[in-house]
């Protein structure tokens, strides 16, 4: 009897689209993303050689749709540790689990809940706006509990968040020292939280995400900028945007701020002199959560250091 029963493989370590038709360039057919080692069966061939119709849950709920079946393994193969070769993206694996707004669990781990709107990078300007804007209103984070503030604050979990659900990458976590030695060596390394036996992987605030935009941003698409009005500007094209501060020791308990710089809209614009932007408008979770808000905070003497990014 052939094969039903398959897995999302290793090649898809961001998830894999499932499509409400066999076109992979068309952004709006998507219905969601199936995690690694996620089940799915096999319903029928298509006329494409490299797309099957399969069935998959998505957060509980059945679902029918078209893959790509190169990014699908036999059930029984060993894909439950993410492996990669080569200094690349990583993320926790959320095989098997749920990850949502409203819930502290698994704070490490990108959400599985699966946004109204996916923002493509290629997208026209105005598509992009718009999915950004209902992205930031669907994190709602000024009311989610996995944002909010309880002697803790989770700044780099929403910036984290919010990257990942607009396809730039920003890490959650990063290899350690040992792994990243062993990738540019060119070996396979699992995704391994530290616990009982050293990890692969460490979990990053803010003051350590200043210091890999500098290290590794440009290798994944990030370039700084020194100029606030072209920060405004572009986030008001729909492009990622982030700003990231390492604090003082005295300050902020030594852990830094991130905030996505984000659209203006009609109620919160930036503020400007001479034309020039010298506060953006800002997404971010920390002390105080907003959608949307004005500030210029890097500059109020608690950070010895800041740097503004744009994703290309």
């Amino acid at each position: 009897m052939p094969q039903s029963k398959f897995v999302v493989n290793n090649k898809a370590p961001m998830g894999l689209h499932i499509r409400k038709q066999p076109e992979p360039t068309d952004s709006t057919n998507i219905l969601g993303v199936l995690t690694v080692n996620q089940e799915v069966e096999k319903l029928e061939e298509t006329p494409l050689s490299d797309w099957w119709k399969v069935s998959a849950s998505l957060n509980g709920i059945p679902i029918e749709g078209y893959v790509n079946k190169n990014y699908l393994a036999e059930v029984g193969e060993n894909v439950v540790v993410v492996e990669h070769e080569g200094v690349v993206e990583v993320h926790l694996p959320t095989s098997g689990l749920t990850v949502v707004r409203g819930s502290k669990a698994r704070l490490a781990h990108p959400l599985t809940e699966i946004p109204p709107v996916k923002r493509q990078a290629n997208d026209p300007p105005q598509k992009r706006l718009d999915a950004v804007r209902q992205l930031i209103s669907w994190l709602r984070v000024e009311s989610s509990l996995r944002y909010r503030s309880d002697g803790m604050t989770y700044c780099n979990i929403y910036a984290y968040d919010y990257c990942y659900l607009t396809g730039a990458y920003l890490p959650r976590v990063w290899w350690t020292g040992k792994a990243l030695i062993r990738l540019d060596a060119g070996e396979t390394v699992p995704v391994k939280y530290p616990g009982s036996e050293p990890g692969t992987v460490n979990e990053k605030v803010a003051n350590e995400l200043n210091e890999w935009f500098k290290d590794w941003g440009p290798h994944f698409g990030w370039r700084q900028s020194l100029d606030l009005t072209e920060m405004q500007d572009e986030a008001n094209q729909g492009r990622v945007c982030i700003t990231v501060a390492r604090s003082k020791p005295q300050y902020h308990h030594g852990h830094g701020h991130i905030v996505a710089v984000v659209p203006e809209n009609d109620d919160q614009r930036a503020i400007r002199q001479n034309g020039k932007v010298i506060a953006t408008v800002q997404s971010q979770a920390g002390a105080h959560n907003y959608s949307y808000h004005v500030n210029h905070w890097w500059n109020d003497g608690t950070y010895s250091d800041f740097g503004h990014w744009i994703h290309q």
